[in-house]
């Protein structure tokens, strides 16, 4: 009980009923940013590379490997020090996701990081957000692999003819559901990538020599 000024007895009041009787309702809300709360915690750098962190892999430089790393999570970002020195930064990761930078790999280690289904789609958001959809599209599956070289295939198309062309192309493949990657080549090499596939095979038509045409009823066998 709050004791009053100049008296040894109790006040009639408590301070949480003081709080609940006069302070509560002129309380103010707080008008700044909300605290970003931290979340660390202590992992180690394991041989693929990686630290577990809230069931979700983080990447780091060889010269980790093994060591015993301070993480930091926040809203957005996760922030990886060692002996309390920066040394990594990557998004947020969902769980059971992993956040991978393949520059984290030694060089003699490329090969083996480009036929990634993983790096193959980072390359291609690299690019355009439509051919990293694409490429995600057709490696997608417990069997990814077989369909890297297409993947291969779209980023060095994207680099030789630009990748505004190549957006246009697989959108035209994906609208019409062609996967072949020698006719999203054609498509570039005939610049054809924004003509609506009904109207190419038209112009396709006129430039057949009428000489070799035939009107329908001549492959009537049963006149």
């Amino acid at each position: 009980m709050l004791q009053g000024q100049g008296s040894t007895g109790p006040l009639e009041k408590s301070p949480a009923q003081v709080f609940e009787s006069i302070e509560k309702d002129v309380l103010a809300p707080y008008s700044g940013e909300r605290y970003d709360i931290p979340y660390w915690a202590v992992c180690k750098v394991h041989p693929d590379h990686h630290i577990r962190f809230k069931n979700s892999l983080y990447s780091l430089p060889t010269k980790y490997i093994s060591k015993t790393v301070e993480v930091k999570e926040d809203s957005a970002l996760v922030k990886i020090y060692f002996k309390g020195a920066l040394v990594k930064i990557h998004k947020r990761a969902e769980s059971g996701k992993r956040s991978t930078d393949f520059d984290d790999y030694p060089k003699e280690l490329a090969p083996y990081t480009l036929r990634n289904p993983k790096y193959q789609i980072s390359e291609g958001y690299r690019r355009a957000n439509e051919i990293g959809a694409f490429i995600e599209e057709i490696l997608t599956g417990p069997y990814p692999w077989h369909r890297l070289r297409s993947a291969q295939k779209i980023l060095r198309l994207s680099d030789k003819y630009g990748a505004d062309r190549m957006v246009a192309a697989l959108t035209k493949a994906k609208a019409y559901s062609i996967y072949d990657m020698r006719r999203i080549e054609n498509m570039l090499k005939n610049n054809v990538e924004d003509i609506p596939l009904e109207k190419e095979y038209q112009e396709q038509l006129k430039l057949d020599d009428p000489r070799f045409l035939r009107d329908s009823k001549s492959f009537n066998h049963y006149k």
